[in-house]
């Protein structure tokens, strides 16, 4: 079982955001290189087992597209669940 590591804890506001990769670019920010994730899971609101993802409750972000999102934001692995899911 792969060990999970948490590196930073922070609170940023959706609004604040024109993208989802722009939050996540800001919040690690100031992360440095060798802790930099190579995996990423996010619970949002909205159908998560495709390709695009479209967040049903931030309606002016685009439409997610995994593939980019990993390219973009240098995470091989990412994953969406349904935020409902998460909760439990």
């Amino acid at each position: 079982m792969t060990e999970l590591t948490v590196i930073k804890r922070d609170e940023k506001k959706s609004k604040d955001f024109a993208t989802f990769e722009a939050l996540v670019i800001d919040f690690l920010k100031d992360v440095s290189a060798e802790k930099h994730p190579s995996a990423l899971v996010c619970a949002i609101a909205g159908v998560t087992h495709a390709e695009e993802i479209k967040v049903v409750n931030i309606h002016h972000w685009p439409v997610i597209n995994l593939n980019k999102v990993k390219e973009e934001l240098k995470i091989p692995e990412i994953q969406f669940i349904n935020d409902l899911v998460a909760a439990g």
